[in-house]
């Protein structure tokens, strides 16, 4: 399969994941791609190997839009960005808003490198303020919590998931371009006050 047929297939199949789930299914895909099944398949042998490659390149774009991460990165500052690299990478929040949930960083090159980076922002914040516990309880007092909670967050209000809401309650001009900027201010301010 030539590569710019490749680039086709996986650019339809991050899109209907991001819309769909895991339900589609590859035929659908070769379908929406107009590339036949047959040579879709073999280049992918198996359905696994699809959604890896998707998977793979998404989080490819995602960190590129993240860009190197920085010495002692505060967690503030990386919750803007990390919101920036969605808004970029539009069809990331759809994907990871299915089954495909991340698992925590292993030895594995193909993690997402938000929750990546959450992780290690997390658990500096959380050393760095071991007071948390008796303030907040132990939602952050534990970094893999705090980090769950956190890229739960980041894709509940990412661009692509607030238009959909948006759209769908006819929300007034300039409202969906501003709840992501609320939802950064409060939790950049509570980050900040530690």
């Amino acid at each position: 399969m030539k590569a710019e047929n490749q680039e086709k297939v996986l650019l339809t199949a991050r899109k209907m994941i991001a819309e769909y789930g895991d339900s589609v299914s590859v035929r659908e895909i070769a379908v929406k791609s107009g590339i036949t099944h047959p040579a879709l398949r073999k280049r992918w042998k198996t359905r696994a190997e699809l959604f890896g490659a998707v998977r793979y390149s998404i989080n490819s774009e995602l960190s590129d839009a993240l860009g190197p991460a920085p010495e002692n990165e505060s967690l503030s500052v990386f919750l803007i960005k990390a919101l920036f690299a969605l808004k970029k990478v539009e069809d990331a929040a759809g994907y990871y808003s299915y089954r495909f949930m991340p698992s925590f960083p292993t030895e594995s090159p193909h993690q997402n490198p938000i929750l990546e980076r959450l992780l290690a922002n997390c658990t500096r914040f959380v050393s760095d303020n071991p007071d948390l516990k008796s303030k907040y309880g132990p939602l952050f007092s534990d970094p893999k919590v705090l980090s769950v909670s956190l890229f739960s967050m980041l894709i509940a209000f990412s661009p692509a998931r607030l238009s959909r809401i948006c759209e769908s309650v006819d929300m007034p001009d300039g409202t969906q371009e501003q709840l992501p900027i609320m939802f950064l201010n409060s939790l950049t301010a509570f980050f900040n006050l530690q």
